[in-house]
């Protein structure tokens, strides 16, 4: 990762850095919506984020990963708590990913190093049926096994927002859909094969640790269509409460809700025991509530993210809020990506892009306070 941006105004005060995997960040849009983030992290701490502004040296640094760090990378960084980051460092980089969600063919099976036969068998109560494979032998032999009892979805790992998946229906498709999905790819970064479920509800449930404050919440994800047709992420829905994952599951307003909450925090506790050298301060977990194969509904994780990701604009808005108002215990904070151009923002929305971005077109993205 490098450094794209970084800044402080006082020597006394410290500095506010982003760090961007590879290239930097996708298009235009992501990398304003980042600036948009540290902007007001930078507030919150007493910071500054000015380009301009020189860095002085000794300063208190604050890191804004786009990705999650693995762990010989944050001890170059410095970095030595949830006190000096936003998002998630681990001991592997595929521990940060959705392969970690499902186990392995066989524990023979061809596997990256480090990798916890534990953690799979930990969660398997918690998440959808499905198989993590490392190769494409054992991707065609995990579709197989599953297919005779259900349609498949496979799932790049390396993609986020719905993006790489592919449905599989029988076997007859199987050999076109793997085509999709380059083996070099598969060895290093794996494949995930799990069930595919109909009528699905995404529930986003999650938790931000940022100085002295907690946060914790549940929420809903919306999708909308690009500018090409296909679908895309929508923005968020988020219920943010004060407090840890027992404090949101003591206040979810339906059964459903409080499943996704009881999954999540499961989920949680089992990445703490399997990998305990990870340090984690933003943790978002999505939950699929859907219609299996033979009718019955099945509800589940289906992975993780201990980055920034499209809610975090809703989260720290939400902790912003808390902050200020110490007395309130729950904000609604609502985050918007939309493509058409005759969507008005609301007058109380802070907007962290609008305009025509050179990779995807025209796109609009805000978020408000919910008064609800």
């Amino acid at each position: 990762m490098q450094a794209v941006l970084e800044a402080a105004a006082d020597p006394r005060q410290g500095r506010v850095v982003i760090l961007a995997a590879g290239s930097g960040f996708r298009s235009q849009h992501e990398r304003d919506t980042r600036h948009w983030i540290a902007d007001q992290v930078a507030a919150l701490k007493g910071y500054a984020f000015r380009p301009a502004d020189p860095v002085p040296d000794g300063a208190s640094t604050y890191l804004l990963p786009s990705d999650a760090l693995a762990l010989s990378e944050a001890i170059v960084l410095g970095l030595k708590s949830e006190h000096d980051f936003l998002g998630g460092i681990v001991p592997h980089p595929f521990v940060a990913t959705k392969a970690i969600v499902h186990p392995l063919i066989s524990r023979d099976a061809a596997q990256p190093e480090g990798w916890s036969h534990d953690f799979p068998e930990a969660v398997r109560d918690v998440v959808l049926k499905g198989f993590t494979v490392f190769s494409r032998d054992d991707a065609i032999e995990a579709a197989r096994r599953m297919l005779e009892s259900s349609a498949i979805r496979l799932k790049a790992v390396e993609e986020t927002g719905g993006r790489g998946q592919i449905a599989v229906q029988s076997e007859d498709d199987l050999d076109a859909a793997l085509a999709h999905f380059d083996p070099g790819v598969i060895a290093r970064a794996g494949l995930v094969i799990e069930e595919n479920l109909l009528d699905v509800i995404t529930f986003s449930v999650g938790q931000v640790r940022f100085g002295d404050m907690v946060a914790s919440y549940h929420g809903t994800q919306t999708l909308t269509r690009n500018h090409d047709g296909n679908t895309a992420y929508g923005g968020s829905a988020l219920a943010v409460t004060r407090g840890g994952f027992d404090a949101l599951l003591a206040n979810a307003p339906t059964p459903e809700v409080a499943l996704a909450v009881e999954q999540a925090m499961r989920f949680d506790a089992a990445a703490d025991r399997c990998f305990p050298q990870s340090i984690i301060s933003r943790r978002n977990y999505d939950v699929a509530r859907g219609s299996a194969a033979d009718g019955t509904v099945r509800a589940g994780v289906l992975e993780q993210s201990w980055r920034m990701g499209g809610a975090t604009p809703a989260e720290i808005l939400a902790i912003k809020t808390l902050i200020a108002e110490p007395t309130r215990h729950t904000v609604h904070a609502v985050c918007v990506e939309t493509y058409r151009q005759d969507v008005q923002i609301p007058p109380n929305a802070a907007v962290t892009f609008n305009g025509d971005d050179p990779d995807i077109g025209h796109i609009k993205k805000y978020v408000y306070i919910d008064p609800c």
